[in-house]
């Protein structure tokens, strides 16, 4: 609908790597979506988060994806 479907995005470096919890990650990104319909269509359909997958995919060793909602 050309709606923003995005609300936040925040990426940051992993600042314990030595530590094991941290399961050798080195970047954390948490993005913020109003609707779960909005995750759908970015996980899904978003040529943008398409290009993104497409540009990493090479460059990773990992990935953990994790869908929540927050009661708070």
């Amino acid at each position: 609908d050309g709606k923003p479907y995005i609300v936040a995005n925040e990426a940051n470096r992993v600042l314990n790597t030595s530590d094991e919890r941290s399961q050798g990650y080195t970047l954390v990104s948490v993005t913020t979506f109003k609707t779960k319909e909005d995750v759908e269509f970015y996980d899904k359909q978003c040529p943008a988060h398409r290009k993104l997958r497409e540009f990493a995919a090479p460059r990773r060793t990992g990935v953990a994806t994790l869908h929540y909602e927050s009661d708070l």
